[in-house]
C-alpha cells in the first residue's frame, strides 16, 4: 500500500510548486472554514448564495486578513433570473455583486448597504470591483453608471466608481462568469470570460499603487477578502461558485479552479484534508 502511495504523492509534489501560491482555496462552498457569513445562508450545493430575495443584502469575508502588496485571484459566480422593476433603460433584475478587500472597523463582519451599495456600499476603509445589473437614476449617488450591464473599480465604501467598462453580454444571463483579478504593485487588472479561458486583454486596467490602495484601506496593507451583493425592488439569484487568492502576483494569472479530485490529492499531499482554507507556507 505505502509503496503505491509514494508514486501518488511524488505527483502531488510536483504540483506543489504551483500550489504553494494559493493562500486560500475554495474550489467550492462545501466548507465554509475561514469565512464569516453576513445574512448569508449556509451553502447549498456548494454554493453560496449572497442575495436572492427583495430587497435582500449579504456579504462573506475571511476570518482572517492577508496581504494585497501584490495578489492574484480567480473566482466564479452566476447571476440568475432577474425580475421585477425595470431601471432607466427598461432592463430588468438587480442589483449586483461585488468582490471586496477591506479593513473596516467590523472587520469579517462588515455588511453594506441594500440595491445599488451591492452590500458594499458603507464599507469604509475598501477596495471593490463591482458587476453592476442595473442603472441608476441621474439623480443618484451612482449617476456615472454607464448603463445596466458593467463592471467598476469602487473606493472607500462609495458606490460612484472611479472607474467603469461596459459589458457586452449581460451579466445576469444565468451562465457561469470566470473572473481574473491580478495586481502587481502598481495596476489592477481584471478580466472575464464565460468558457474559463483568462483573455490576453484586461476588461478593466486601473492604475493604483500600494501607497494610495494602502490609503484606501486606512493606511493597513493587509485586509479581509470577500464578496457582497444585495437587491431592491428588481432581483436576481447572486451566487457565488468558487474563490481562489494567492498573496503572490502571477503574471499569467491563476490558470483554473482545481477540480474537487486534484484538490484532494493536494490536500492529502500537505496534510490538510477537508480543510477549506490553504494558507501558503513561506
Amino acid at each position: 500500500m505505502f509503496a503505491r502511495l509514494v508514486p501518488l504523492l511524488g505527483v502531488v509534489a510536483a504540483a506543489l510548486p504551483v500550489a504553494r501560491t494559493q493562500t486560500l482555496l475554495f474550489p467550492n462552498f462545501n466548507s465554509t472554514t475561514g469565512l464569516q457569513l453576513n445574512s448569508v445562508s449556509a451553502p447549498s450545493g456548494g454554493i453560496l448564495t449572497l442575495a436572492d430575495t427583495g430587497r435582500d443584502r449579504g456579504a462573506v469575508f475571511t476570518t482572517a486578513q492577508y496581504s494585497v502588496a501584490q495578489f492574484s485571484a480567480l473566482f466564479e459566480f452566476v447571476i440568475a433570473n432577474p425580475s421585477g422593476s425595470t431601471d432607466s433603460t427598461g432592463i430588468n433584475g438587480a442589483d449586483g455583486i461585488a468582490f471586496v478587500i477591506q479593513s473596516d472597523a467590523r472587520g469579517a463582519g462588515a455588511l453594506g448597504s441594500f440595491k445599488e451599495g451591492l452590500g458594499y456600499g458603507g464599507i469604509n476603509n475598501s477596495l471593490a470591483i463591482e458587476f453592476d445589473t442595473f442603472k441608476n437614476d441621474a439623480n443618484s449617488e451612482t449617476a456615472n453608471d454607464p448603463n445596466s450591464n458593467h463592471v467598476g473599480i469602487n473606493l472607500g465604501g462609495s458606490v460612484n466608481s472611479a472607474l467603469t467598462a461596459t459589458i457586452g453580454t449581460r451579466l445576469d444571463n444565468g451562465q457561469k462568469w470566470t473572473a481574473w483579478v491580478d495586481y502587481n504593485g502598481s495596476v489592477m487588472e481584471l478580466r472575464m470570460s464565460q468558457d474559463g479561458i483568462r483573455p490576453s486583454e484586461a476588461t478593466l486596467s486601473y492604475s493604483i499603487d500600494t501607497t494610495a490602495l494602502a490609503a484606501a484601506l486606512g493606511g493597513a496593507t493587509q485586509a479581509y477578502l470577500g464578496f457582497s451583493a444585495a437587491t431592491g425592488s428588481a432581483t436576481a439569484d447572486h451566487q457565488l461558485l468558487s474563490f481562489v487568492f494567492s498573496d503572490t502576483y502571477l503574471a499569467n494569472g491563476i490558470a483554473a479552479v482545481p477540480e474537487p479530485s486534484t484538490y484532494a490529492l493536494l490536500a492529502l499531499g500537505l496534510g490538510l484534508a477537508g480543510l477549506g482554507v490553504w494558507r501558503r507556507r513561506g
